[in-house]
């Protein structure tokens, strides 16, 4: 009889050089990258060498890995459109030149699938070309808490947690008994993280959002039907128009 293979408790699905890492060989993680180089570049004075060098070989969006794995997942994916020979795409990795919606879309579903039930994974992101609201709009998982960091406050760290079992929705006495509220950036199909059991504060968020004007969103009613993914249907009566 083969014994199942072992893993660490925590994977870094996008290891790159380990840079934010204390200790880069820790023995808590597998490291993961679909890279595997060591790169010089950029020659100016002081820097060194690229070194990529993952525990396996792997990319972020097709893990080998059997369902609930790691109790913790890092997900740090590229985030700039970066020109392919440039120091920065060669640090970081590149948007450039790829469906990066769609990549992004099935990465999230991957790094929760190896995910255990009650595990976290922390999501880093940079939003120097892409907000991050749209990034998260990406994934139906919905994030707990976050931290900005760096100079001027545009990388982003954040939280979420893959619920133990389903959790009941909080009601309201304006909600139908499987309705909750929540906000879309238009011409988009997923919804916003945010759900409200009452259709007043999704309108109130909509008025006072950080990341979008309320001209660009608008209130969707989610429908949890039983033993199904969550479905979305518009009413035009919920859209609001901007003030003017």
């Amino acid at each position: 009889m083969t014994e199942a293979k072992t893993y660490p408790p925590v994977l870094d699905a996008c290891c790159g050089s380990r840079s934010f890492w204390f200790d880069k060989a820790d023995p808590r993680c597998l490291y993961v990258d679909k890279r595997r180089e060591t790169v010089q570049a950029d020659k100016r004075k002081g820097r060194v060498p690229i070194v990529i060098n993952p525990d396996e070989q792997a990319d972020f969006t097709a893990l080998p890995f059997p369902d609930d794995t790691f109790d913790h997942v890092v997900l740090d994916p590229p985030h700039g459109k970066f020109g392919e020979s440039g120091y920065m795409a060669k640090y970081y990795g590149t948007l450039k030149g790829i469906d990066w919606r769609d990549m992004l879309r099935r990465g999230f579903a991957e790094c929760f699938r190896v995910l255990r039930p009650g595990g976290t994974l922390i999501f880093k992101w940079n939003e120097e070309e892409v907000p991050v609201s749209e990034i998260l709009a990406l994934t139906p998982e919905r994030p707990l808490y976050g931290h900005k960091s760096g100079k001027l406050s545009k990388t982003h760290w954040i939280a979420f947690l893959k619920p133990n079992a389903k959790v009941e929705p909080r009601r309201g006495s304006d909600v139908g008994s499987d309705d909750l509220f929540g906000l879309r950036v238009v011409g988009h199909n997923a919804p916003l993280p945010h759900f409200f059991a009452a259709e007043a504060e999704a309108k109130e968020l909509r008025m006072c959002h950080r990341d979008h004007s309320p001209a660009c969103l608008e209130v969707v009613r989610i429908t949890v039907k039983p033993n199904s993914p969550i479905g979305l249907k518009t009413d035009s009566k919920h859209r609001k128009e901007a003030q003017v």
